[in-house]
């Protein structure tokens, strides 16, 4: 098993990281895998407007607004990945098995929280993501 060290800290504050997530029509600027990102209700509506039909996209946006409403899980009172600040960092890792230690630092380099993942498969192909946070 490998024991890989690394550390990335990206000091973004909760609004600039609200602006990034917010802007979906940028996603393909800066996601390798996403070639165009939509709201469905807002191109609905859009594709709506030519047909003649006075209130047709607003209709069809209210259907997807209940289809989401009728399908979604989500709790959407709470977003506990978005702190004060968020800290995100990208690894080349060989397929494996491996532990995984997470420390948080300073602005000084004072340690603040330490998480360890004795047993973290990185497989091949895919996206393989690692999601941790810290209470300070």
């Amino acid at each position: 098993m490998s024991n890989v060290n690394k550390s990335a800290l990206v000091n973004y504050s909760s609004q600039e990281m609200y602006q990034l997530v917010t802007n979906i029509d940028d996603y393909q600027n800066f996601l390798p895998w996403c070639n165009g990102s939509k709201i469905a209700k807002d191109e609905i509506k859009r594709q709506a407007e030519g047909s003649g039909i006075p209130f047709l996209g607003e209709v069809l946006a209210f259907g997807v607004d209940v289809g989401v409403d009728a399908t979604e899980n989500a709790d959407l009172r709470h977003w506990s990945t978005m702190p004060g600040f968020a800290w995100v960092g990208e690894f080349d890792v060989a397929p494996g098995k491996h532990i995984v230690k997470v420390v948080f630092i300073d602005k000084y380099g004072n340690t603040l929280n330490t998480k360890i993942y004795p047993n973290v498969v990185v497989n091949e192909s895919g996206l393989n993501l690692l999601q941790t946070q810290a209470h300070f």
